[in-house]
């Protein structure tokens, strides 16, 4: 988990923002990523296509990446 931990802290920036990490409660990071899932899920919903979370992002990758989605 060390290698994990180091990796989001420099891909994030984390450690250069002004947050007090007392501040911060206990699952805060598993709440954002789960709210981000429900808005993948609600974006494909809405743009009419009833699709997963994992099947929006999974496209969407392909798309990123210059392959067929």
């Amino acid at each position: 988990f060390t290698h994990t931990a180091f990796s989001f802290a420099h891909e994030s920036g984390v450690t250069n923002a002004p947050v007090d990490p007392n501040n911060v409660a206990p699952g805060t990071l598993i709440a954002l990523v789960q709210k981000g899932m429900q808005y993948l899920e609600l974006e494909a919903n809405v743009d009419g296509q009833v699709r997963s979370a994992d099947e929006a992002g999974a496209s969407n990758d392909r798309q990123e990446l210059g392959g067929r989605a």
